[in-house]
């Protein structure tokens, strides 16, 4: 897994047929929430607020375990955040499906 920004020239690395096989790319959650919080900036939009809100739980559990070792971080990654991220993603799913495919929300979440 590797963790990286919009860059597109990452996309070459995730490719199935890539030598050495596809490698997982991780979106930076900063730049997520910074597609999220320009669309509610701009326009009020209460699905960006709802992914605000959900991207903050997620901080919230990052600044209660920092100084954590890797290894109590990981387990809390495991218990608390995969499952909301899990959930977010799904909601962001069912909420690209509603909305017009050329605005700035759905950039937004297919940025996610």
């Amino acid at each position: 897994m590797l963790q990286v920004d919009g860059y597109s020239g990452y996309d070459e690395l995730a490719r199935p047929n890539r030598p050495g096989g596809a490698i997982t790319l991780a979106y930076c959650l900063a730049h997520t929430r910074r597609e999220f919080f320009n669309v509610q900036t701009r326009a009020k939009d209460v699905v960006a607020a709802e992914a605000l809100r959900r991207i903050g739980e997620i901080y919230a559990i990052e600044a209660r375990i920092r100084g954590s070792t890797a290894q109590e971080r990981v387990a809390v990654h495991q218990a608390e955040t995969k499952p909301l991220m899990a959930a977010f993603w799904s909601w962001l799913m069912a909420r690209l499906e509603e909305i017009s495919a050329k605005s700035s929300l759905a950039k937004a979440i297919r940025y996610t």
